[in-house]
């Protein structure tokens, strides 16, 4: 697997141009200096090759990934770059398109199945549209439907499934005959916990079976389960990439602070002998304190104002660390702020021992 982007560390320098035919067509995927613009998520410079079995994790929240994941199918358009799905180049012409779908499986965010039929006649449909031989459409779609837990329900009217079972579904459609790329934009969302194993073991299975799977996801037991890289996006690049394996025995959870300075600081505030103060002393101030409160604190961007702070220490509630933060509010010289649990993004970062700044 070679990816490349911001951070590229030891795995750079990957380009479709120094590659041959055959080369290219050994790869299930290669986005090469991908680039998106005038969108709301723009996406940047993106290049990755994937291989045969490898499963890449897309980590980070609102940052683009379901634009990449759009323009691997071409449901956008490319400003520059280019997207191979095995050898075939996606947006050089219209009919690559048609020809690339036929190695790839897409389970999108949003269910693209016709709600106007059965779970059965949409499996049916795309089952044959796979290639998968009339006289044995009915054992395949059974089948997937009993790994998947929603075979009860096969021939009721999709628009009436449950969310959970319209994931399923989504799942089972893009699994059907072991396409060489599958792209899973959240699969498991919306899923019941206990049926969260049945879908993940199925795509273990195809995986397994040879199929490259590119996995966006918000959940962390999707990417522990499935992945052996993730790579974190922000604002549209890839700007780390690292080991699933450092999550594995990882449980702790940090807090996230999300903080605004004050704008207007009054003298008395200040003190005597100072007529102002450096909104730099401000956050030096705010860091000396959550590090006496809290440990291991980590500034992690400081925009206009808007300060980011990572708080590596789960040992204080997050209800104690609230009230603690709106008791020294007025001293500190916050405005406002805004404190949560740790999100997959973070995780990652902090995981992988590099911090964003």
């Amino acid at each position: 697997m070679c990816i490349s982007g911001q951070n590229r560390g030891s795995e750079s320098g990957c380009t479709s141009d120094r590659m041959t035919r055959n080369e290219q067509r050994n790869h299930s995927l290669i986005l090469d200096k991908v680039t998106k613009r005038h969108s709301r998520t723009p996406i940047r410079d993106i290049s990755v090759m994937l291989k045969p079995m490898d499963v890449l994790g897309l980590v980070g929240e609102r940052s683009g990934k379901t634009g990449l994941n759009k323009l691997i199918v071409s449901k956008h358009n490319l400003s520059m770059g280019r997207i191979l799905v095995k050898g075939v180049d996606v947006h050089s012409h219209n009919k690559n398109k048609f020809k690339a779908y036929k190695y790839l499986g897409f389970c999108p965010q949003r269910d693209y199945f016709d709600p106007k039929f059965t779970g059965r006649e949409n499996l049916k449909i795309f089952c044959l549209i796979r290639g998968i031989r009339p006289r044995k459409v009915k054992v395949v779609s059974e089948e997937l439907a009993e790994n998947l837990n929603f075979k009860e329900h096969l021939d009721k009217k999709s628009k009436k499934y449950t969310i959970s079972d319209k994931r399923k579904l989504s799942t089972a459609i893009s699994v059907i005959g072991t396409p060489p790329l599958i792209i899973l934009d959240e699969p498991t969302a919306g899923v019941e916990k206990a049926h969260r194993a049945d879908v993940l073991d199925v795509l273990k299975r195809v995986n397994e079976f040879g199929s490259t799977i590119l996995l966006s996801s918000n959940n962390i037991e999707d990417f522990q389960s499935l992945c052996n890289r993730l790579a974190l996006i922000k604002r549209g690049k890839i700007v780390q990439f690292g080991n699933v394996d450092s999550y594995k025995n990882s449980q702790r959870r940090g807090l996230i602070l999300m903080l605004k300075i004050r704008h207007h600081v009054t003298g008395y505030e200040i003190g005597p002998g100072k007529s102002s103060i450096d909104k730099q002393n401000i956050i030096q101030v705010i860091t000396q304190f959550l590090v006496r409160h809290f440990g291991n604190v980590y500034l992690l961007e400081e925009v206009q104002g808007d300060v980011l702070f990572y708080i590596q220490n789960t040992s204080v509630p997050l209800a104690k660390a609230f009230k603690l933060i709106e008791q020294n509010r007025h001293d500190l010289f916050i405005s406002d702020f805004y404190l949560k649990h740790e999100n997959m993004e973070l995780t990652f970062v902090t995981q992988n021992f590099r911090i964003l700044r």
